[in-house]
């Protein structure tokens, strides 16, 4: 009989390895709009969200402008759907 697998407990340590490759890959700019919005920058973003089993790793983050609610990141969030046939998210 086949168990489901257990999923991949992360640390700190994940995510700062994760975060210092994907800003390096990245340029520090967005990687939608190749820039930087003034106010809030650019952030990290899962394209596999966390709660759907995402994990802290390079290959899964990608550097948007702006927050959850504006900019690049912000578009993601508000048009699921899209972003995905994009490859924005997955």
């Amino acid at each position: 009989r086949m168990t489901a697998s257990k999923q991949q407990t992360q640390t700190a340590a994940d995510e700062r390895r994760a975060r210092k490759i994907v800003t390096a890959r990245d340029g520090g700019m967005c990687v939608k709009c190749h820039r930087v919005h003034p106010i809030y920058g650019v952030n990290w973003d899962h394209r596999k969200r966390r709660s759907q089993g995402g994990l802290w790793a390079a290959s899964n983050g990608q550097l948007l402008c702006g927050s959850g609610t504006i900019g690049c990141h912000g578009w993601v969030t508000q048009n699921p759907a899209k972003a995905a046939v994009e490859g924005w998210s997955v």
